[in-house]
């Protein structure tokens, strides 16, 4: 159900206006981590915490939800090296139109 996605905690997130985010979480920050709390207590999504690695890049990302059901995930071997356009290269198969 689109509805289901469109208003769920975590895919605010995913959004770039800043000012929707803020609507929905308070967001707390240190040096290394971003943390997001859910403003409705009835959210599916109770806690989201981003942990950066001091690179840059992301270490992990750790989910709460209003049960205290959780889901950590660590990241590791990130890197900035940019795919070759090569691997983005796409050849219509004979036989079939692009509208």
């Amino acid at each position: 159900d689109n509805t289901e996605i469109e208003d769920s905690s975590f895919m605010t997130l995913l959004n770039t206006d800043i000012e929707q985010i803020k609507q929905r979480f308070i967001i707390s920050q240190t040096s290394q981590s971003l943390r997001f709390k859910a403003r409705d207590p009835a959210a599916q999504m109770h806690t989201i915490e981003i942990i950066m690695h001091a690179n840059g890049y992301p270490q992990s990302l750790a989910i709460e939800t209003q049960l205290g059901q959780a889901l950590a995930v660590e990241f590791s071997e990130l890197s900035s090296r940019l795919l070759p356009d090569s691997h983005f290269e796409f050849t219509v198969p004979p036989g079939i139109e692009i509208q």
